[in-house]
């Protein structure tokens, strides 16, 4: 009998296990969140925990991943085996501002949710007045099996992973947010995603979503039981792209353009009372994953990099030695190394590139950026963007780019005016949602209304995005 020791934090228990047993299998049964987006098969090195013991000698994977810190005791999980007692070290995912739930004044609160693909959000809301109180966040345990709605859906198909297995964890990790935040277990929510994680969260099958003619199992906009999910507008214009619509309406009430930017990228140009969306697949590069040295928007990430005297300059969330870079710093990071002539406009980098101690972009990072970059400014171009329309940024990455790094590389037009970030639009227009009947039926109208463009299979985005490649 091998014993595993999991340390997250100081909190310690035992796991027991017959024979040999990979470090990953073991944070999976603990429950505990893992990053992983490449699904656990050993291509991006986000599975890093601290390990001793009796463990597996490292293979070239992760020799080339890890480098000098398996001189640490690092290791990637998912290529690490425990061949007899051993101990992880895992730090639990951070989860932000919850507030002191016993300084919360008399009232009634309810919950806003984003389910995202790599981040689930929470918000505490008062529901006399609309103000957001509080809010939270954490991985999406779903990561686990890749970083994208395609590799959980194959995880699905071919057995790995079942719906049910999906939806506990995903739905416990929601429903801890909103205990941390001070929700009543009967408290009214507004919960909104995706299609494909709307439908896991509610425990539906989505598999169909992601085969051709990609036929979602209901759109939605219904209550479930205490939550309420609202309308999607199509297989891959879920109704977290709705409610940042949603959101843009409430500060805005002429023609614009909204850019969620995530894993999946959603595009929506409201023209003229007109609302045509898309979806473009931009992998998850631009929220810092699957990148060599990514990470989230947290502390230790490079966030903002600029050329000060001739030479790159990074600047980390919290100071401090830098741990990886996100996909704020991921962008800063090219425009620079563009300005510098270490990459030329086709993306070619000829070798890797130090920006910090110990973080690294090496060219398939370039290249990853290039494929983002290029799904969204194709999405953008399909969509007949005129120079005049404001374009809104939603999400944790479109709130904290850079304009001028955004229009050096590509991903938007040049002659845009005024580009305004408005933070997770989706978890916005959830708690207008929450609080009013009126936005309910507002994002109804809107989600029916939509003209949805499925861009796959779609000869004049291939072309396009063929064409936005190039820096």
């Amino acid at each position: 009998m091998i014993n595993v020791t999991l340390d997250t934090d100081g909190a310690k228990r035992t796991l027991s296990y017959p024979g040999r047993v990979s470090l990953y299998d073991v944070l999976r049964d603990a429950g505990v969140p893992i990053c992983a987006p490449c699904g656990g098969v050993g291509r991006c090195g986000g599975c890093r925990v601290t390990a001793a013991g009796e463990l597996s000698d490292p293979d070239g994977i992760e020799k080339r991943l890890l480098g000098e810190a398996l001189g640490r005791g690092i290791r990637l999980a998912c290529r690490t085996f425990a061949t007899g007692d051993a101990e992880i070290y895992a730090v639990p995912d951070a989860r932000r501002s919850a507030p002191d739930v016993s300084l919360l004044p008399e009232g009634e609160y309810g919950a806003a949710l984003d389910i995202g693909t790599t981040t689930v959000a929470a918000s505490l809301v008062d529901m006399r007045t609309g103000e957001r109180v509080a809010e939270a966040s954490a991985y999406n345990p779903q990561s686990a099996w890749g970083a994208d709605v395609i590799s959980r859906l194959g995880a699905i198909s071919d057995g790995r992973a079942t719906v049910g297995e999906m939806s506990r964890l995903v739905r416990d990790t929601a429903d801890s947010l909103c205990r941390a935040l001070g929700a009543r277990e009967d408290a009214p929510r507004v919960v909104v995603g995706n299609t494909v994680m709307l439908s896991l969260f509610a425990g539906i099958d989505p598999t169909m979503i992601g085969r051709a003619p990609f036929t979602p199992p209901t759109l939605f906009g219904e209550f479930r039981g205490r939550d309420f999910f609202p309308r999607c507008a199509g297989a891959y214009f879920g109704a977290d792209a709705v409610a940042a619509v949603l959101a843009v309406r409430e500060r805005c009430r002429g023609d614009f353009m909204l850019c969620d930017i995530g894993t999946n990228g959603e595009v929506a140009a409201y023209t003229g009372g007109r609302l045509r969306v898309s979806a473009a697949a931009a992998g998850p590069a631009l929220e810092g994953a699957g990148i060599s040295c990514g990470m989230r928007a947290e502390r230790g990430a490079i966030d903002s990099v600029k050329i000060e005297a001739g030479r790159i300059s990074c600047r980390v969330i919290g100071g401090g030695r830098a741990m990886g870079i996100c996909g704020s710093g991921l962008l800063d990071a090219a425009a620079c190394l563009l300005a510098l002539g270490v990459i030329d406009g086709s993306g070619f980098m000829a070798e890797p590139y130090t920006l910090s101690d110990g973080v690294t972009l090496l060219p398939s990072d370039i290249r990853a950026l290039q494929l983002a970059k290029g799904a969204i400014r194709a999405a953008v171009e399909i969509s007949g963007y005129g120079g005049d329309t404001p374009i809104y940024m939603s999400g944790s990455f479109g709130s904290s780019l850079s304009v001028r790094s955004c229009k050096r590389i590509g991903l938007i037009p040049k002659d845009v005016r005024e580009v305004i970030p408005i933070g997770n639009g989706a978890l916005r227009g959830a708690e207008l949602m929450l609080v009013s009947d009126e936005a309910k039926e507002e994002a109804r109208r809107l989600a029916d209304g939509a003209e949805y463009r499925e861009l796959s299979g779609d000869a004049e985005f291939r072309r396009i995005f063929l064409d936005s490649l190039n820096f």
